[in-house]
């Protein structure tokens, strides 16, 4: 059995997961994910289960913390699922992402889970992946902001357009338009 994490280390292994999700899943890393999230997954539950947890917020407390890691572990079993599924659905990446983000979340919410998350310089469940370089800024310009413009004007257009009849097909053009309205006043 391996040894047993600190909270910290499990929040670091999952910002690498994080991180390497960001890239996204490919054949080539996703038996990798799996086995990743897996640990992270089976070494909380093993802190959960050694009642390693029970104090942390603090003797008498509802042990809200330990409610909330069972549901990061909890999370985990969506997490592996929709990994194990990139590819087969276009929702997958987006629901892989809500649960990163819903992780992360569930930790910086809850005062006790933070503090064992950055204990020993570790600054693990964090909601913002360090950068190996600053992102570059968004080179905006007058055309490009007036060609977002137009376009939205002519979706906008098109959108109007749709409720309009359609065009009559020539061939029915030659036909007397008094028959085809008879019904109506």
């Amino acid at each position: 059995m391996a040894q047993q994490m600190t909270f910290a280390d499990i929040g670091t292994l999952y910002n690498s997961i994080a991180n390497e999700l960001q890239g996204g899943v490919t054949p080539q890393n996703q038996d990798l994910l799996i086995h990743q999230v897996s640990t992270v997954q089976t070494q909380l539950q093993n802190l959960i289960n050694s009642g390693a947890l029970n104090s942390v917020d603090g003797a008498g407390n509802p042990a809200v913390s330990v409610v909330h890691a069972q549901n990061i572990v909890d999370q985990m079993n969506f997490l592996k699922t929709e990994i194990g599924a990139f590819g087969t659905d276009t929702y997958v990446p987006k629901f892989i992402n809500d649960v990163v983000r819903d992780v992360q979340d569930i930790v910086a919410g809850d005062t006790a889970l933070t503090a064992l998350a950055h204990q020993g310089n570790h600054s693990g469940f964090q909601q913002v992946s360090f950068l190996l370089t600053d992102p570059a800024p968004f080179p905006d310009s007058g055309a490009q902001t007036e060609t977002l413009l137009q376009f939205i004007k002519d979706s906008n257009l098109l959108g109007a357009l749709r409720h309009l009849p359609a065009p009559i097909p020539i061939q029915m053009r030659s036909i007397s338009w008094k028959p085809m309205f008879r019904h109506f006043p």
